[in-house]
């Protein structure tokens, strides 16, 4: 039996008083946990959350796509942004249309199909996200890279977002979109992508034995019981990594929104100086896209500052008065809704901040101003 093939061997419906294929000399009670972990991976528990979950999953998935590829055709066609901060923000509205594409796809994993099973649906039922037939060419292989894909997208988004702050104050002017664009600045976003992704796709393939004979994937894959992503841990340093990510991401949003409160004061104070000076119409026009930039990124930071705090929750006292173990997948829908109307929100913004940048109206504002 090949290494896959072990990873196969567990049953989504069993006796919990007698575990099956327990070796002799094993310890029940562990036995019974590491079955469960098992399970956890490959089966569906039946839930009344799971139709209103992926009916706002799929509403909100195609919204997000919708309004992210609208702000990507906006953003394109933008003449008050350099080739900088425009390539990071199209990088970034379009992972955020696939994101929102994913979260469709992950819906269909929740949906039921067929009539349930006494406790739990069997993983033939999701044959395209929890089947194990023929791994790693199944569809919880699938799951794994979409998982992946979904993860590492989520961080590449955030960074770029932190590149644009941070690279602003750098330059000689406060104008950082009027900047020319360069190799190195091209291919942050191409470096921002694929580091992050490999991170959680190094995980794939990867089997883990949880206790006995009993073995699973190691990898990230989405827990269409608990509507979160999960991975089996490693119990070394490989599982600090992701943990501490979390911290450090945090801490960057903060600098970057510090950032952002310190760039938007000069832009102000630029915007008096040009009034007292009565400087061109171009020029007023220009510093008015840089401050909706800045306000553009300051209101993301501040929307990633608190999808960190309600990812944190648990960590305080009165976590457990508010979501006891019973609605701790109601928890994992709250946070993952925020997540998805921050995506929305972002794509809605870009919009409104710069479908008024586009050559023809920006040739009509000119003809009017000469006549």
């Amino acid at each position: 039996m090949s290494k896959f093939g072990i990873v196969i061997d567990v049953d989504c419906v069993y006796n919990m008083d007698d575990p099956p294929k327990m070796p002799p000399g094993s310890n029940k009670t562990l036995y019974q946990f590491a079955y469960f972990t098992c399970q956890d991976r490959v089966c569906h528990t039946d839930s009344d959350d799971d139709t209103y979950v992926a009916f706002c999953a799929i509403v909100l998935g195609q919204a997000i796509c919708t309004a992210n590829l609208w702000a990507f055709c906006v953003v394109y066609r933008s003449t008050r942004m350099g080739a900088n901060v425009k390539v990071n923000l199209l990088w970034n509205t379009a992972l955020r249309a696939v994101r929102g594409l994913l979260d469709v796809y992950f819906a269909s994993c929740i949906l039921k199909w067929t009539a349930p099973a006494l406790f739990w649906d069997e993983p033939p039922l999701k044959p395209h996200c929890l089947s194990m037939a023929n791994y790693p060419w199944s569809g919880a292989m699938l799951n794994q890279i979409l998982s992946t894909f979904y993860l590492g997208t989520a961080v590449t988004c955030q960074c770029l977002e932190h590149l644009i702050t941070i690279s602003r104050p750098s330059t000689n002017s406060s104008r950082f979109t009027t900047n020319s664009g360069s190799s190195r600045f091209t291919l942050m976003p191409v470096i921002l992508f694929l580091i992050p992704v490999f991170a959680y796709g190094s995980l794939i393939g990867q089997i883990g034995k949880v206790y006995a004979n009993l073995y699973t994937f190691s990898a990230f894959i989405y827990d269409t019981s608990l509507y979160i992503f999960r991975r089996l841990p490693f119990g070394n340093w490989f599982d600090r990594i992701f943990d501490d990510s979390w911290w450090v991401l945090s801490g960057a949003s903060v600098f970057a929104a510090l950032i952002d409160l310190i760039t938007l004061r000069k832009l102000r104070k630029v915007m008096i100086e040009m009034k007292e000076t009565q400087k061109s119409v171009n020029d007023v026009r220009q510093n008015r896209a840089d401050l909706r930039l800045g306000i553009q990124m300051l209101i993301s930071h501040s929307m990633n500052i608190f999808y960190y705090i309600v990812i944190f929750l648990p960590m305080f006292p009165f976590y457990e008065s508010l979501f006891d173990v019973g609605s701790e997948s109601r928890f994992h829908f709250i946070f993952s809704t925020i997540s998805a109307l921050q995506s929305l929100s972002i794509g809605l913004m870009m919009v409104c901040f710069y479908r008024e940048d586009n050559p023809e109206k920006d040739a009509v504002r000119t003809v009017a101003s000469t006549t």
